[in-house]
């Protein structure tokens, strides 16, 4: 009898603390709604920041991402996946080469350094205009991208700012045990450079011959100015990229190739077509060597809260200009090889 009795009380003060948290949680959510802004794009942002706050707190609790260092205090813009959410990283990056790599045979692989020598991001323009325009807030000081924030500081509402200046992405740091000029060295700020200075390399050992391409998983590095959306927009990220190199009278036949391959792929992860939608980017919008870019985005309010998904990048004259930088850098006729094999296979 006693156990019992003792039973009933620990159920009856577990159902007080529920409730109790549960009218709490109406009090605040009651606050929150009051507080709410009546214009419609407000309350979209409202709500797509309550998405992500959820989504961040289940992949913690589950095992899927946690914030880097935290017992350190974190360190912003990092994650780990932990043990659920490296199986899904894996599979994805599996799923992903199975299908661009291992199921073709005008695909081939590589897996290129992360450390670069500056002359090779020179040759490339990164080093002149991989950059963002910096501005710090005259009222709270903090420092935001100029083109994101609307000519207003998201966490003081001044309007007040310093004048802009280049803020370059690139993380550098030095290469051996003297840290001069000479000992330069950059992380890479993307996958595809590694693939067009082994260009030659992969032309002369593989004997391919266009339309062919060469693809890489790895992690590249950009010195965000304001990182956001949890994993969606980080500082240390993972790129899947394929550059196909194709005969430029194919090229639009081609581009239009891989958008339908990729679509099919992301149906074929088990994503909803109204899930998904195509968009070209403007002209605004392209990289200086892009020439058509098409972003493949989830369309549900849950994008409002995460980012855009690039799907398939530029077509043949995006290699062609890369070769060409990088032909004039080092006097190896990438661009010249290219179009010799391309007259070649016709």
């Amino acid at each position: 009898m006693r156990d019992d009795a003792v039973r009933d009380d620990a159920v009856r003060d577990d159902a007080v603390r529920d409730d109790s948290v549960r009218k709490d949680r109406v009090r605040k959510d009651t606050v929150r709604d009051e507080n709410v802004p009546q214009d419609a794009s407000s309350r979209d942002s409202i709500r797509g920041g309550e998405v992500m706050e959820k989504i961040v707190g289940l992949c913690k609790r589950r095992g899927f991402i946690f914030p880097s260092a935290e017992i350190y205090g974190g360190f912003r813009s990092t994650y780990d996946y932990g043990p659920l959410g490296v199986n899904l990283l894996r599979n994805v990056k599996n799923a992903w080469w199975e299908e661009m790599v291992q199921r073709r045979a005008d695909v081939v692989g590589l897996d290129a350094a992360v450390l670069s020598p500056p002359r090779l991001w020179e040759a490339s323009g990164h080093l002149a205009n991989f950059t963002d325009p910096l501005v710090d807030c005259l009222g709270c000081h903090a420092r935001w991208r100029l083109d994101k924030i609307d000519g207003v500081c998201p966490k003081c509402g001044s309007d007040q700012f310093t004048e802009p200046r280049a803020f370059n992405l690139m993380f550098k740091t030095h290469a051996g045990p003297v840290e001069d000029d000479g000992a330069v060295a950059y992380l890479r700020p993307e996958t595809a450079q590694g693939m067009f200075v082994n260009f030659a390399n992969v032309l002369q050992t593989t004997r391919k011959k266009p339309p062919f391409g060469i693809a890489q998983i790895g992690k590249s590095f950009r010195n965000e100015i304001t990182p956001q959306n949890f994993v969606f927009r980080t500082r240390e990220f993972e790129q899947m990229e394929m550059e196909y190199f194709v005969p430029p009278k194919e090229a639009d036949e081609w581009f239009n190739y891989w958008l339908d391959e990729r679509f099919r792929w992301y149906l074929g992860l088990g994503i909803r077509e109204d899930e998904l939608r195509l968009r070209h980017h403007e002209r605004d919008e392209l990289s200086r060597c892009g020439v058509a870019v098409l972003p493949l985005s989830k369309a549900r309010e849950l994008e409002r809260a995460s980012s855009t998904y690039e799907c398939t990048d530029s077509d043949v004259s995006t290699s062609m200009y890369c070769l060409s930088l990088i032909s004039r850098a080092t006097s190896i006729r990438l661009r010249e090889s290219l179009s010799a094999v391309v007259a070649e296979s016709e």
